[in-house]
């Protein structure tokens, strides 16, 4: 849903609203879709999905690494005038910086779940939500430092590439430069 609304928000720039298609108004309505379905009011963080209540003792103060789409995000507080976008914006790096502090210094990866963000964020335990590896840089993490490359190509956030750095350090060690040796898991 983070990607329609974004993929909304370029065909407007794109193409306008004047046509068949209102872009932006539809975009709006994805923007508004997820604060209220997938927006952690009080954490500022996006929720695990819409099956989650702010409330909910165990996953409302969890979040996925790979909704970490903070050009996304600016795109959103632009569009609606949300300042609520960029509080989320910020709370990743926050959490990002912190995880690459605390639990990932030689690498910088971050894990697919994340656990704890109104507190001490920290990987999430083996089996939080999907599988054994959720507290690890797996599957879904894999998008992460795209997303975050997207922000500093896009928005030259100095965060995003701080956020870069070590992953890109370690990434290169780990594969001797060759792009072909980056693999999943």
């Amino acid at each position: 849903d983070m990607d329609i609304a974004y993929a909304l928000l370029l065909a407007d720039r794109q193409w306008g609203s004047d046509g068949a298609v209102n872009y932006k108004q539809a975009a709006l309505q994805v923007i508004a879709a997820l604060k209220a379905e997938a927006l952690n009011p009080t954490t500022h963080t996006i929720l695990l999905g819409d099956w989650v209540s702010p409330s909910d003792a165990k996953y409302a103060r969890s979040t996925r690494s790979s909704d970490f789409m903070q050009e996304h995000l600016r795109a959103y507080a632009a569009a609606s005038g949300d300042a609520e976008w960029t509080r989320v914006a910020d709370t990743d790096y926050a959490i990002i910086a912190g995880l690459q502090r605390d639990a990932s210094p030689s690498t910088g990866l971050l894990p697919d779940f994340i656990e704890g963000v109104d507190a001490k964020p920290r990987p999430a335990s083996p089996g939080f939500l999907e599988s054994e590896k959720d507290g690890q840089y797996n599957y879904n993490a894999c998008r992460t430092p795209w997303r975050i490359a997207t922000d500093y190509l896009l928005a030259g956030d100095p965060r995003a590439l701080a956020a870069l750095r070590p992953i890109n350090t370690w990434l290169r060690a780990a594969t001797g430069g060759d792009p072909h040796k980056v693999v999943g898991g």
